[in-house]
């Protein structure tokens, strides 16, 4: 009998949940892909051991299991279950209005990279990722970041 995936984590995005797990212990060769379960209905089959359902509706609670599934097409019994409810980031400090201020990464000339790279996901200090939605794209707005005793 096939065990279950273990060390499911959801992670909460903005109309997202990030889904990861661990391969079932015990047969790990038996194992093809995962079922993945939202609200007790399958969703998805993968093969990988992480998922994000995208579209999802903030401030909506979805429950999240996944079954490990042999070539056969037999599954395992769920994995425990984790509860996700999509919402829109909230800066850290204090909620309302709020403006980035670069003051120990920049020293009037350049920018110190150890504390900051603008482009992290495409691993280049020489080009920056540009903003995907409306709350990213008020970050790139000139008149939202400021640098304390510089230009």
């Amino acid at each position: 009998m096939l065990a279950r995936p273990a060390g499911l984590i959801g992670v909460s995005e903005n109309r997202q949940a990030f889904l990861s797990w661990n391969p079932p212990a015990r047969p790990k060769a038996a194992v093809q892909g995962y079922v993945v379960l939202r609200d007790g209905a399958k969703i998805a089959q993968v093969t990988g051991t992480s998922f994000t359902d995208f579209h999802l509706v903030n401030g909506v609670a979805h429950t999240y299991a996944i079954e490990a599934q042999e070539r056969s097409g037999t599954t395992s019994a769920p994995s425990q279950a984790v509860r996700i409810v999509p919402k829109v980031p909230t800066p850290l400090g204090v909620p309302g209005n709020w403006r980035l201020k670069f003051d120990d990464e920049f020293d009037s000339t350049s920018l110190n990279l150890s504390k900051w790279s603008p482009n992290w996901f495409g691993h280049s200090n020489a080009s920056r990722t540009y903003s995907f939605n409306s709350h990213d794209a008020n970050c790139d707005n000139p008149q939202n970041v400021s640098e304390g005793g510089a230009s």
